[in-house]
């Protein structure tokens, strides 16, 4: 289960290099360009779906180890 956490971290950190990619520090790109704009809601939108993935991943992981603890 790590490695499938290990995945979306994986994959919201390459969302979030293509969003700073779009608005570069420290020009901040063109925010106001509707494409760009278009372009960093479906980026962010895609690291929100593989966060909270990752979140229940991690949430499965968490219910496994309290159950293998408990007699």
């Amino acid at each position: 289960m790590a490695e499938e956490a290990a995945v979306h971290y994986d994959k919201v950190a390459e969302a979030f290099i293509e969003f700073q990619q779009l608005f570069p520090f420290p020009q901040g790109g063109e925010p106001n360009d509707p494409a760009n704009a278009e372009e960093a809601i479906r980026l962010l939108e895609q690291a929100k779906v593989d966060e909270a993935s990752r979140v229940a991943v991690l949430e499965r992981m968490r219910e496994e180890l309290t159950c293998s603890e408990k007699p």
